[in-house]
């Protein structure tokens, strides 16, 4: 099981972070996306619909051994 605060702040510290948990905080605040911010739950659907599609084609082109070796839907559209 990953927790990522965790290792976020172990790393963070071994690269001499004085405050990571404050640091990703910020970090956050200054790159959260605006669905986010109002709270508004965005479904998987839906999130895709907004991905221009020469993304999609070049994040299935970085993943395509995952996607064959795992046997996961050539399109994110298929749940």
């Amino acid at each position: 099981m990953e927790n990522m605060a965790v290792e976020k702040e172990f790393i963070f510290k071994q690269a001499g972070v004085i405050d990571p948990l404050r640091t990703m905080d910020k970090v956050r605040q200054r790159t959260i996306r605006t669905v986010e911010k109002s709270g508004k739950k965005l479904s998987y659907t839906d999130y895709w619909k907004l991905v221009p599609p020469d993304l999609i084609d070049r994040v299935r082109f970085y993943y395509r051994y995952e996607i064959f070796l795992f046997d996961y839907p050539e399109t994110p559209f298929t749940i």
